[in-house]
Parts: structure tokens; sequence; C-alpha cells
């Protein structure tokens, strides 16, 4: 018969707080590392290790070789909430303070904490990952393979029916096919024999009797109430001691204000007596300055008087004055009217001069216009002269240019002369060979002599058209004409030579 009474790790109190709903399955955890002493255990899913350091406390007093693994990412669920680092900094700090010797943190996911383990090496499994059912049926089928002959799986929430909560759902399937125990107070609690040999171990709880069975419920229930009231209880001592901290710390902040508002006021009395002794002296100096300020007063009113007396006379003055100016200015007034009908007058003789003048102005504007009908007359006259000028210098230039072409041509010829009579000087026993050839050169010659005469005539034409133009081209004339005879000279040279 089970005596839960025989396994007093059960009755441990726990050292480590945190907010869980897994608190009043302590001491059944405690109990069932007793029962079974596993040789590895693994925790899915630990939040802030409630669970999970039950068993390691169990472990520790027990001095079992059981080795522990806590797995979970440590940033929480849609359930759960998601949190921070602190949570996983709290749960480590613990850990390693604690259970270092045997307990290891896995921060990963479940499916990767598969790799870690070999198949049939888990002794007891507590899943309690996302509680949907999808979720924990993958928990429990990928994890189910790790198991030992001596395995036992371990379910939370098997009595939450809300929300998307399927914990109760997969456990209903289950308990048809395995050994099986559950609890029911703390949203239930499953223990599943997975293992062939688990069963076995189990046995004190699958042997009970319904009686039996009642009873250690009811047992566990009590035990894990009593767990959560010293849960509450120790929290509300904490918060008491905090409250009393706060208190006392609250109490020398009145005794050190008490203190600050008395030294305030006996400096607050302190500057109200000086400030009354200020009051009196400036009262007394207030005084003071009435009675001089009534003594300047009267001094004022009487120079006041003697001021109203000077400015009554001068009044009287003024208006004598006024009286004055007033004779005067008619005065004035009589001499400008008189210097006004001088102005008139004026005005009159400037008007009559003003119409002369312009008439006059009439006569000079038509004799100006005159003189400059007849000036641009004169300078029309002057660009005809000019353009006929104009004319007459390009008519000059391309004489100068026909002349200057001539010359180089009575040079040209005057070289062949030469070369001629020096080939003659040269060649005269060739004189008879070479006579045709020299009757040829003739006859070229006799041609240019036409060409020049031709050319000669057009000059004279151009010449006698340019009769304006002759005496500037007498010379040039001349000396074209003189060259031209010197050139029939050495023509008729060159016919007596032949």
């Amino acid at each position: 018969m089970l005596n839960p009474l025989d396994y007093p790790v059960i009755f441990l109190d726990a050292d480590y707080r945190a907010p869980s709903a897994w608190w009043q399955h302590t001491p059944f955890a405690r109990f069932l590392v007793a029962l079974t002493r596993p040789a590895v255990l693994v925790e899915l899913g630990t939040h802030y290790g409630v669970s999970y350091f039950a068993f390691c406390q169990a472990v520790k007093a027990l001095g079992l070789h059981t080795r522990c693994y806590a797995v979970d990412t440590w940033q929480g669920d849609e359930q759960a909430g998601f949190y921070g680092e602190e949570v996983f900094d709290q749960v480590n700090q613990y850990n390693e303070q604690s259970f270092a010797a045997f307990s290891r943190l896995l921060r990963m996911t479940f499916d990767e904490a598969l790799s870690y383990f070999d198949e049939g090496e888990i002794d007891l499994l507590h899943i309690d990952g996302y509680h949907a059912y999808e979720a924990v049926q993958h928990d429990y089928s990928t994890w189910l393979p790790k198991m030992s002959p001596r395995g036992i799986i371990l379910f939370h929430d098997i009595n939450v029916r809300e929300g998307n909560f399927g914990v109760w759902r997969l456990w209903n399937e289950l308990s048809f096919t395995f050994p099986h125990f559950e609890l029911l107070h703390g949203h239930g609690l499953g223990v599943l024999a997975v293992g062939t040999q688990a069963a076995e171990q189990l046995s004190p709880l699958l042997s009970l009797s319904e009686e039996e069975l009642s009873n250690v419920r009811f047992f566990f229930s009590q035990l894990g109430q009593r767990v959560t009231l010293q849960i509450e209880l120790h929290e509300v001592h904490k918060k008491q001691r905090l409250a009393l901290k706060r208190l006392k710390h609250l109490k020398d902040k009145l005794v050190e204000y008490s203190q600050l508002l008395l030294s305030e006021r006996k400096k607050h009395l302190e500057d109200l007596e000086r400030a009354r002794m200020h009051m009196q002296y400036l009262e007394q100096d207030l005084q003071n300055c009435s009675q001089h300020r009534q003594a300047e007063r009267e001094t004022y009113v009487a120079e006041i008087e003697r001021a109203r007396s000077h400015m009554h006379q001068l009044e009287a003055e003024l208006t004598a004055q006024l009286q004055h100016r007033q004779a005067e200015r008619e005065t004035y007034v009589a001499e400008i009217e008189r210097a006004r009908s001088h102005m008139h007058q004026l005005e009159a003789e400037l008007t009559a001069h003003i119409a002369q003048l312009q008439s006059e102005r009439a006569a000079h504007t038509a004799e100006i216009e005159q003189a400059r009908a007849h000036i641009q007359h004169i300078e029309q006259e002057s660009h005809a002269r000019a353009l006929h000028l104009r004319q007459a210098e390009e008519s000059l230039a391309g004489l100068q240019q026909a002349l200057d072409e001539q010359q180089r041509s009575l040079e040209q010829t005057r070289n062949e002369a030469d070369s001629l009579a020096q080939r003659i000087v040269e060649l005269e026993e060739r004189c008879s060979a070479l006579q045709a050839e020299m009757q040829d050169n003739l006859s070229v010659l006799e041609a240019r002599l036409a060409d020049l005469e031709a050319q000669r005539d057009a000059l004279k034409a151009q010449l006698a058209a340019s009769e304006a133009e002759r005496d500037a081209l007498e010379a040039q004339l001349a000396e074209a004409q003189a060259a031209l005879a010197h050139l029939e000279r050495k023509l008729h040279a060159y016919r007596v030579l032949d």
C-alpha cells in the first residue's frame, strides 16, 4: 500500500520563488523522482523553472546521479506571453548557484534539442510547452523514440479546456493506450508509463483502489494548496517587509522633513523680525521724507505764485507787441498790394516782348530751314562728286594695273631680246641654220606687237573717256609711249639684224 509519508522529500521547502501555475504539483514532482529515480530527466518548456527546480531539488536531496536538462528558448509564446532576457538570467543564475553539478540549460527549440539525445535514453520527460493540440502532439510523437524502457512522460494542464488548450484531448487519446495516473488539481497533471518497464515502477500508483486513489489525490491536492499558501504567505511577508522598509524610510524622511520645517520656520521667524525692524526704519524714513516734501511743497507754491505774476506781466507786454505787429502788418499789406500792381504791369510788358520774340524766332526758323535745304543740296552734290571721283580712282587703278602688266610684258620682251642677241653673237656661224627659227620668233614678236598696239588703242580710248583725269595720267602715258617707242626701235633693230 502506497504511503506518501514514506517519502519525506515531498515536504522540502522551496528556496526559489517565481510566478508559476506549477507550485501545487512540486510535492508530487519530488515524490515522482524519489519513486522512479531516473537516470536522465528532461523538461520541455521551463519558463521560470518552478517545476524543473522541484525535480532538481529532489535529485540533490536524495543524492541521485540523475542528469537533468531543461529545454526552452526563454522567449515566451502566445499562451505564456512573451518576455525579455531577465527570465533566462534569473533561471540561469539560480541553476548555476544550486544545481550546476548535474543540471544544464539548453536554450533552443524542442526540435533542435532532439539531436542531443539518443533513442531510449530518457527515463523521465516533462512536456509543458505550447499547449495547443497540434503542438503538444508533435512534441510527444517526436520525443517518444527518445524514451527508455523505464520511460515516463508527464503532461501538465490536462484539465484545462479553455481557449486553444488541447493537452486534455491528447491525454484522453493516450490514456486508452498506456498505463497512467492523473492529478486533477492545479490545472491537472498526467503521468504516462510509455516504457515497457515503466508500469512496474509506477505500480504503487497504478495499483491503488478507488478509495486509495481518492485519498492520494486529496493528499497531494492539500499538500499543493499548502505549498501555494506558503508561496502566497512568503509573498505577503515579502511585501510586508518591503512595506515596513518603506514605512521606516518614510518615517525617516518625515523626521528629516520635520527638522527641515522647524529649521525653515526658525529662519522665517528671524527673517520676519528683520523685516519688521526694517519696516519700522522705513516708516521713520517715510515720515521724515513727508515733512521734507511738505517744506519743499510750500517753497514750490511760493515760486509758482511768483511765476504766475511774472506770466501776467509777460502777457501784457506780449499784447502790446502784438498790437504793434498788427500795425506793421497793415503797412506791409499796403506795400504788397502796390508791388502786386507793378508786377501785373511788368507781366503785360513781358507778354508783349515774348510775342515779338516768338515772331522773330519763326522768321529765324524759316531761314534755318532754307539754309538746311541748301546744305543738303550741297551735300548731295559733294556725294555725287565723291562718287565720280571714286569711279575715276577705280578706273585709274585699272589703268595702272594694265600699265604694270604692259611693263612686265616689255621687260619680258627685253629679256628675250637680250637672250636672242647673245645667241646671235654666239651662233653667228649657225645663223643660216637658225634663220627659219628667227623668222618664227619674228612672227611671234609681230603678233605681240599687234597685241600691244591694240592695247594702246584701248588705253587711248580710256584716256579719251577720262579727260578729267588726263592731267594726272599724262606723265604715266608719256612713259608708256617712250617705252613703246624704245620697243619699236628694238624691233626695228631686230628686223635689220635679220
